[in-house]
Formats: C-alpha cells, structure tokens, sequence
C-alpha cells in the first residue's frame, strides 16, 4: 500500500472514532440523554415526596388526637402507664426481599470504552477506504487511466510527471 492509501485510512478512522465518541463515548450524547432522563424522573420523585411531606404535615396539624395516638401506637409508641404486647409470628418465615419494596433501576447506558470505539473508528475507516476504491472504479473506471498509458512516449512522461507506478489509484 502506498502512504497515500494509509493516510486517507487514517484520516476515515479518526473522523469516525471521534464521530462515535462525540455519539456513544463515555461522555457522548447518548449518555447525557440518558443521565437528562434520570434527572427529570428524580426531579419527578422529589416532587412527589414534597406533596406526600406536606400531605402528612397537613395531617398532624389538623388531625385529632384519636388518629395521631392511633398511628403512634401502631408504630410501637406507648403511653405513660401502658405496656405493649408484640407477638411473634415465628410460624411463618417472611423473606426480607419480599417485604422491602423496590423501585425499578433503569438500566443507565454509562457508553463505550475508547479502546472499543477505536476498534470499531478503525474498521469503519477500513469500510469507507473500500467502497471509496470500489466507487472510483465502478464511475470513474479503468479506461480513462489505460488510455493515457496506452502509448509508450506518454506513459514515460506521465510516470515520470506522477511520481508513481501503473497500478496506483490518483484519488
């Protein structure tokens, strides 16, 4: 391969490796999204949390007394005086993962490693070269590049003028 097919490799894989790491890198446009998404549904959560807070402020303020005793003793509060009974259920085994709630984690996409993306920048520049070279052959083609070499005198001085050999691609 001559220096010339290699730069342009280069230069399809690096403008490919840096397409893919501005699209899917670990600080690319997917990930920040991605990490949008997740801020305006915590956003969404605290809000929530902030309405229930207020609801359950609400309550204590205006509620009566019977309520407030009644949800103090179902916590375990007790009175001066009174003595509280737990009973053990030890007949029934409860899993601890089956009572504690879960919220569903969404899967956070965190993006691809540079050494993936320069993988995948130099395979890409490898594609492109080809169907570049496959385009140059198929519209341009072999007769315009025969025709000059066809006659000895012109051969020469066209060699000679390029630099180069018969078999080379001029892009």
């Amino acid at each position: 391969m001559t220096i010339k097919k290699l730069v342009i490799i280069a230069l399809y894989s690096i403008i490919s490796f840096i397409f893919l790491s501005l699209l899917c890198g670990e600080g690319g446009f997917l990930v920040n999204r991605n990490l949008e998404k997740r801020y305006e549904e915590l956003e969404r959560k605290c809000d929530l949390y902030m309405v229930e807070i207020e609801s359950l402020e609400n309550q204590l303020k205006n509620g009566d007394s019977y309520t407030q005793d009644d949800a103090a003793h179902f916590m375990g509060l007790e009175r001066q005086g009174e003595k509280v009974y737990y009973f053990d259920s030890s007949d029934e085994e409860v899993e601890l993962e089956s009572t504690v709630t879960r919220t569903e984690e969404i899967e956070e996409f965190s993006g691809f490693p540079k050494y993936i993306l320069a993988i995948l920048g130099l395979i890409i520049g490898i594609v492109l070269f080809l169907l570049q070279t496959l385009f140059h052959f198929l519209f341009v083609g072999r007769s315009t590049t025969k025709s000059m070499y066809d006659n000895p005198k012109r051969s020469k001085t066209a060699k000679k003028g390029r630099g180069q050999g018969y078999d080379d691609i001029d892009f």
